[in-house]
């Protein structure tokens, strides 16, 4: 007797919406942890079962806690750094650290990540060839070496107009420019001014020449 072609196709996973069976839908595979030959329900399903499925996880999971420990028992060692523009040697610990440092890896990752072809400069100074972190920068990471006005320390220059060390040295030249006193521009006071650009002596003042300025644009 032969068999129904519905009874058939129903037992291979007739879709009676889209008028595919799943063969002809998903296809057929053989499972990676059993071996059985299964048909796919979804394009991709690669075990027959979810218990094959939880035992390659459990698997999986196990080897790598097995790799996990033997990088932590091993020991670390000095390695050169292979970012660009980088010559630094650094102690790799843990293992699967790459970089000297976070500044370094994100100067990295972004011309791999942008697939770039970094713009190489020759420095001013030394002739050497570098990868510049800016788009101004002149001279390479050695080269770019000056002695602080304020404090006297080195420091690496990161832009051509950079003068000092840090934001204290800066503020330090800054209130040594200010004039030792002033004169209000609203009450006629002598004041030790904060900044270069205090003109008025006290809040109150500073009030009323702010509305003055202000009525003097309404004006014009």
């Amino acid at each position: 007797m032969e068999a129904n072609p519905v009874d058939t196709e129903y037992a291979r996973g007739f879709h009676w919406g889209s008028g595919k069976s799943k063969v002809e839908e998903f296809g057929e595979a053989d499972c990676p942890e059993c071996g059985k030959h299964f048909i796919k329900k979804a394009w991709n399903q690669r075990f027959c079962t979810v218990a094959c499925r939880n035992k390659a996880d459990l698997a999986r999971w196990k080897q790598r806690t097995v790799k996990r420990r033997e990088q932590r028992k091993a020991q670390p060692e000095w390695v050169a750094c292979p970012g660009l523009d980088c010559q630094n040697i650094f102690l790799k610990k843990p293992q699967h650290r790459k970089y000297c440092s976070q500044k370094c890896k994100r100067h990295t990752v972004y011309y791999l990540r942008q697939r770039k072809t970094p713009s190489f400069k020759t420095c001013d100074r030394c002739e050497r060839t570098f990868v510049p972190k800016r788009h101004d920068s002149i001279h390479c990471h050695e080269c770019a070496r000056a002695e602080c006005g304020v404090c006297g320390a080195e420091y690496v220059k990161k832009t051509p107009d950079h003068k000092y060390c840090s934001k204290k040295c800066s503020n330090k030249s800054r209130y040594a420019r200010r004039p030792a006193t002033r004169s209000c521009v609203v009450c006629g006071t002598e004041f030790t001014p904060v900044s270069i650009r205090h003109k008025t002596c006290s809040p109150k003042c500073g009030n009323t020449h702010q509305a003055r300025r202000k009525r003097e644009r309404n004006r014009q």
